[in-house]
Protein backbone atom coordinates (compact mmCIF):
# COMPACT_ATOMS: atom_id res chain seq x y z
CA UNK A 1 0.00 0.00 0.00
CA UNK A 2 1.43 3.27 -0.89
CA UNK A 3 0.77 6.50 0.95
CA UNK A 4 0.85 9.65 -1.16
CA UNK A 5 2.59 12.81 1.41
CA UNK A 6 1.07 15.95 1.04
CA UNK A 7 2.43 18.74 2.72
CA UNK A 8 0.49 20.71 5.15
CA UNK A 9 0.49 23.94 3.33
CA UNK A 10 -0.76 22.08 0.49
CA UNK A 11 -3.69 20.57 2.32
CA UNK A 12 -4.92 23.99 3.89
CA UNK A 13 -5.08 25.41 0.67
CA UNK A 14 -7.41 22.68 -1.33
CA UNK A 15 -9.75 22.62 2.16
CA UNK A 16 -10.18 26.79 1.34
CA UNK A 17 -10.84 26.21 -2.13
CA UNK A 18 -13.43 23.27 -1.08
CA UNK A 19 -14.86 25.33 1.20
CA UNK A 20 -15.33 28.76 -1.64
CA UNK A 21 -16.87 26.20 -4.22
CA UNK A 22 -19.62 25.01 -1.84
CA UNK A 23 -20.39 28.28 -0.65
CA UNK A 24 -20.80 29.53 -4.13
CA UNK A 25 -22.85 26.23 -5.11
CA UNK A 26 -25.11 27.07 -2.07
CA UNK A 27 -25.66 30.36 -3.20
CA UNK A 28 -26.79 29.23 -7.19
CA UNK A 29 -28.96 26.82 -5.45
CA UNK A 30 -30.85 29.03 -3.32
CA UNK A 31 -30.95 31.62 -6.31
CA UNK A 32 -32.52 28.55 -8.43
CA UNK A 33 -35.29 27.57 -6.11
CA UNK A 34 -36.13 31.40 -5.37
CA UNK A 35 -36.62 31.87 -9.29
CA UNK A 36 -38.28 28.46 -9.56
CA UNK A 37 -40.83 29.31 -6.67
CA UNK A 38 -44.57 29.75 -6.98
CA UNK A 39 -45.31 33.16 -8.67
CA UNK A 40 -47.53 35.81 -6.91
CA UNK A 41 -50.67 36.03 -8.23
CA UNK A 42 -51.72 39.73 -8.52
CA UNK A 43 -55.30 40.49 -7.94
CA UNK A 44 -57.17 41.64 -10.99
CA UNK A 45 -59.62 44.44 -10.67
CA UNK A 46 -62.29 44.58 -13.42
CA UNK A 47 -63.30 48.07 -14.55
CA UNK A 48 -66.83 49.18 -15.80
CA UNK A 49 -66.77 49.69 -19.17
CA UNK A 50 -66.78 52.87 -21.12
CA UNK A 51 -69.90 53.94 -22.17
CA UNK A 52 -70.02 54.58 -25.73
CA UNK A 53 -70.05 58.16 -26.97
CA UNK A 54 -72.52 59.19 -29.55
CA UNK A 55 -71.61 61.47 -32.10
CA UNK A 56 -74.11 63.37 -33.45
CA UNK A 57 -72.47 66.06 -35.36
CA UNK A 58 -73.40 64.97 -38.75
CA UNK A 59 -76.54 62.85 -37.92
CA UNK A 60 -79.85 63.87 -40.14
CA UNK A 61 -82.21 64.79 -37.60
CA UNK A 62 -85.60 64.81 -39.74
CA UNK A 63 -88.79 66.04 -37.82
CA UNK A 64 -92.13 65.00 -37.89
CA UNK A 65 -94.41 65.81 -40.91
CA UNK A 66 -95.92 69.08 -41.77
CA UNK A 67 -99.46 69.40 -43.27
CA UNK A 68 -101.15 72.35 -44.56
CA UNK A 69 -103.36 73.99 -47.98
CA UNK A 70 -101.25 72.13 -50.15
CA UNK A 71 -103.34 68.31 -49.74
CA UNK A 72 -100.55 66.42 -51.93
CA UNK A 73 -97.44 68.12 -50.25
CA UNK A 74 -95.85 67.30 -46.44
CA UNK A 75 -93.31 69.80 -45.52
CA UNK A 76 -90.53 68.10 -43.11
CA UNK A 77 -88.66 70.40 -41.13
CA UNK A 78 -84.59 69.31 -40.83
CA UNK A 79 -81.89 70.23 -37.81
CA UNK A 80 -79.86 69.55 -35.43
CA UNK A 81 -80.20 69.39 -31.54
CA UNK A 82 -77.35 71.84 -29.60
CA UNK A 83 -77.08 69.17 -27.05
CA UNK A 84 -79.44 66.25 -27.42
CA UNK A 85 -81.50 64.63 -24.73
CA UNK A 86 -80.20 61.37 -24.69
CA UNK A 87 -82.79 59.16 -22.58
CA UNK A 88 -82.79 54.27 -22.30
CA UNK A 89 -86.48 53.36 -22.93
CA UNK A 90 -87.25 49.65 -23.07
CA UNK A 91 -88.77 48.73 -26.55
CA UNK A 92 -90.31 45.35 -27.54
CA UNK A 93 -87.78 43.52 -30.28
CA UNK A 94 -90.67 42.03 -31.77
CA UNK A 95 -94.16 42.66 -31.77
CA UNK A 96 -95.14 39.54 -30.48
CA UNK A 97 -92.15 38.92 -27.97
CA UNK A 98 -92.33 39.98 -24.55
CA UNK A 99 -88.54 40.69 -24.64
CA UNK A 100 -87.30 44.19 -24.26
CA UNK A 101 -83.85 45.74 -25.12
CA UNK A 102 -82.62 49.05 -24.32
CA UNK A 103 -81.81 51.84 -26.85
CA UNK A 104 -80.76 55.24 -26.94
CA UNK A 105 -83.45 57.81 -28.17
CA UNK A 106 -81.91 61.71 -28.55
CA UNK A 107 -84.65 63.72 -28.20
CA UNK A 108 -85.81 66.14 -31.18
CA UNK A 109 -86.84 69.07 -32.15
CA UNK A 110 -90.40 70.14 -33.43
CA UNK A 111 -92.55 72.76 -34.77
CA UNK A 112 -95.76 73.71 -33.42
CA UNK A 113 -98.62 76.21 -33.96
CA UNK A 114 -100.29 78.36 -31.56
CA UNK A 115 -102.49 80.60 -33.10
CA UNK A 116 -102.50 83.35 -29.41
CA UNK A 117 -98.63 83.01 -30.18
CA UNK A 118 -98.13 83.82 -33.62
CA UNK A 119 -95.85 86.17 -34.96
CA UNK A 120 -97.61 86.66 -38.31
CA UNK A 121 -101.11 87.31 -36.98
CA UNK A 122 -102.45 87.58 -40.84
CA UNK A 123 -101.07 84.25 -42.22
CA UNK A 124 -103.39 81.24 -42.36
CA UNK A 125 -101.03 79.20 -40.26
CA UNK A 126 -98.24 79.32 -38.58
CA UNK A 127 -95.03 76.90 -37.65
CA UNK A 128 -92.50 77.92 -34.86
CA UNK A 129 -89.73 75.88 -33.59
CA UNK A 130 -90.69 76.24 -30.39
CA UNK A 131 -87.51 74.71 -29.11
CA UNK A 132 -85.11 77.89 -30.23
CA UNK A 133 -82.37 77.17 -27.55
CA UNK A 134 -81.97 73.74 -28.26
CA UNK A 135 -82.62 72.96 -31.61
CA UNK A 136 -81.47 74.48 -35.11
CA UNK A 137 -83.84 73.87 -37.81
CA UNK A 138 -81.91 74.25 -41.22
CA UNK A 139 -84.03 73.14 -44.21
CA UNK A 140 -87.25 71.63 -45.21
CA UNK A 141 -88.03 69.18 -47.37
CA UNK A 142 -91.70 69.08 -49.54
CA UNK A 143 -92.41 65.93 -50.08
CA UNK A 144 -95.60 65.59 -52.79
CA UNK A 145 -97.53 62.12 -51.92
CA UNK A 146 -98.76 62.14 -55.07
CA UNK A 147 -95.82 62.02 -57.29
CA UNK A 148 -93.42 60.31 -54.71
CA UNK A 149 -90.94 62.79 -55.32
CA UNK A 150 -89.32 65.19 -52.65
CA UNK A 151 -86.61 68.46 -52.42
CA UNK A 152 -84.76 70.60 -50.23
CA UNK A 153 -86.13 74.20 -49.61
CA UNK A 154 -82.57 75.71 -50.61
CA UNK A 155 -78.90 74.83 -50.59
CA UNK A 156 -77.56 77.08 -48.16
CA UNK A 157 -76.59 77.34 -44.64
CA UNK A 158 -79.72 79.22 -43.13
CA UNK A 159 -81.65 78.82 -39.85
CA UNK A 160 -85.59 78.98 -40.04
CA UNK A 161 -87.39 80.00 -37.28
CA UNK A 162 -91.02 79.81 -38.49
CA UNK A 163 -92.79 79.54 -41.71
CA UNK A 164 -96.35 80.90 -42.08
CA UNK A 165 -98.68 79.96 -44.99
CA UNK A 166 -100.40 82.80 -46.98
CA UNK A 167 -102.86 81.02 -48.76
CA UNK A 168 -105.51 84.10 -48.99
CA UNK A 169 -103.21 86.47 -51.49
CA UNK A 170 -103.98 86.30 -55.33
CA UNK A 171 -100.12 84.70 -55.35
CA UNK A 172 -100.58 82.27 -52.46
CA UNK A 173 -96.89 82.49 -50.52
CA UNK A 174 -95.21 80.95 -47.60
CA UNK A 175 -92.86 83.70 -45.59
CA UNK A 176 -90.26 82.66 -43.59
CA UNK A 177 -88.47 83.67 -40.49
CA UNK A 178 -84.67 83.30 -40.88
CA UNK A 179 -80.98 83.82 -39.45
CA UNK A 180 -78.15 84.18 -41.69
CA UNK A 181 -75.70 84.39 -39.09
CA UNK A 182 -74.52 84.16 -35.30
CA UNK A 183 -75.00 88.56 -35.35
CA UNK A 184 -74.73 88.10 -31.03
CA UNK A 185 -71.96 85.35 -31.11
CA UNK A 186 -73.73 83.29 -28.46
CA UNK A 187 -73.12 79.92 -30.79
CA UNK A 188 -77.26 79.84 -31.20
CA UNK A 189 -79.64 80.92 -34.17
CA UNK A 190 -82.64 82.18 -32.07
CA UNK A 191 -85.15 85.73 -32.44
CA UNK A 192 -81.88 87.58 -30.99
CA UNK A 193 -79.78 87.36 -33.49
CA UNK A 194 -80.81 89.45 -37.10
CA UNK A 195 -83.92 87.88 -38.41
CA UNK A 196 -84.43 87.99 -42.57
CA UNK A 197 -87.61 87.54 -44.33
CA UNK A 198 -87.66 85.11 -46.91
CA UNK A 199 -90.96 84.48 -49.29
CA UNK A 200 -91.73 81.51 -51.58
CA UNK A 201 -94.77 80.00 -53.33
CA UNK A 202 -96.42 77.53 -51.36
CA UNK A 203 -94.76 74.44 -53.16
CA UNK A 204 -91.56 76.20 -51.96
CA UNK A 205 -90.36 76.93 -55.43
CA UNK A 206 -89.43 80.75 -56.02
CA UNK A 207 -87.43 80.98 -52.83
CA UNK A 208 -86.39 84.59 -52.25
CA UNK A 209 -84.88 86.85 -49.76
CA UNK A 210 -87.32 90.31 -49.17
CA UNK A 211 -84.96 92.17 -46.52
CA UNK A 212 -81.45 93.11 -45.68
CA UNK A 213 -78.64 90.72 -43.84
CA UNK A 214 -77.71 92.01 -40.66
CA UNK A 215 -81.55 93.85 -39.73
CA UNK A 216 -84.23 92.30 -37.98
CA UNK A 217 -87.77 91.75 -39.60
CA UNK A 218 -89.97 93.17 -37.04
CA UNK A 219 -93.81 92.73 -39.06
CA UNK A 220 -95.70 94.16 -41.67
CA UNK A 221 -98.86 95.90 -42.72
CA UNK A 222 -100.69 94.44 -45.60
CA UNK A 223 -102.31 96.52 -48.14
CA UNK A 224 -104.23 94.23 -50.39
CA UNK A 225 -106.04 96.04 -52.42
CA UNK A 226 -102.63 97.26 -54.13
CA UNK A 227 -100.85 93.56 -53.71
CA UNK A 228 -98.41 94.63 -51.47
CA UNK A 229 -96.91 94.93 -48.18
CA UNK A 230 -94.65 97.48 -45.76
CA UNK A 231 -92.41 95.51 -43.71
CA UNK A 232 -90.74 97.06 -40.84
CA UNK A 233 -87.34 96.50 -40.16
CA UNK A 234 -84.59 97.28 -37.40
CA UNK A 235 -80.93 98.54 -37.86
CA UNK A 236 -78.49 97.71 -35.31
CA UNK A 237 -77.18 100.98 -35.32
CA UNK A 238 -75.44 101.46 -31.99
CA UNK A 239 -73.71 98.47 -32.92
CA UNK A 240 -74.44 96.46 -29.85
CA UNK A 241 -75.57 93.22 -31.81
CA UNK A 242 -78.81 93.47 -30.39
CA UNK A 243 -82.19 94.88 -31.60
CA UNK A 244 -84.11 97.03 -29.27
CA UNK A 245 -87.28 99.43 -29.75
CA UNK A 246 -84.05 102.36 -29.74
CA UNK A 247 -83.18 101.11 -32.93
CA UNK A 248 -83.37 102.73 -35.91
CA UNK A 249 -86.37 101.54 -38.02
CA UNK A 250 -87.41 101.28 -41.75
CA UNK A 251 -89.77 100.49 -44.22
CA UNK A 252 -89.58 98.24 -47.32
CA UNK A 253 -92.40 97.61 -50.05
CA UNK A 254 -92.96 94.05 -51.46
CA UNK A 255 -95.05 93.24 -54.20
CA UNK A 256 -97.17 90.49 -53.49
CA UNK A 257 -97.37 89.54 -57.07
CA UNK A 258 -93.73 89.73 -58.46
CA UNK A 259 -91.67 89.58 -54.59
CA UNK A 260 -87.72 90.50 -54.79
CA UNK A 261 -85.57 91.87 -53.12
CA UNK A 262 -86.92 95.35 -50.91
CA UNK A 263 -86.14 98.82 -51.16
CA UNK A 264 -86.55 101.16 -48.37
CA UNK A 265 -89.49 103.35 -49.47
CA UNK A 266 -87.43 106.21 -47.90
CA UNK A 267 -84.42 107.71 -49.85
CA UNK A 268 -81.26 107.99 -47.94
CA UNK A 269 -80.90 111.37 -48.19
CA UNK A 270 -84.38 111.90 -46.50
CA UNK A 271 -83.03 109.86 -43.48
CA UNK A 272 -79.62 111.38 -43.27
CA UNK A 273 -81.54 115.10 -43.13
CA UNK A 274 -83.63 113.99 -40.98
CA UNK A 275 -80.80 112.38 -38.44
CA UNK A 276 -78.48 115.94 -39.13
CA UNK A 277 -82.07 117.58 -37.66
CA UNK A 278 -82.85 115.39 -34.73
CA UNK A 279 -79.62 115.92 -33.65
CA UNK A 280 -78.70 111.76 -34.46
CA UNK A 281 -75.24 113.06 -36.06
Amino acid sequence: MFYVFIPSSLRIYFEKFRLSIMKYLSIVLAFFLFACGSPQTEEVVSKPPVPEQIDTSNSLVIGDPVSYSLDDILIFPVGRSYSPDIIKKKIPITPSSNQEKETIIILRSYYATDGAMMFDRTANAEFRNDLQLKSDIQNLIFYNKKTKKSYSLYYDSLHILSFAIHEDYKKPMIFYRIVKTDFNGDSMYTDEDAVVLYVSDLNGKNFKQITPDETYYDGYTEYLEDDMILVKTLRDLNGDSTFTALDETDYTEVDLIHPKFGESIFAEGLKDSLRVMMGRR
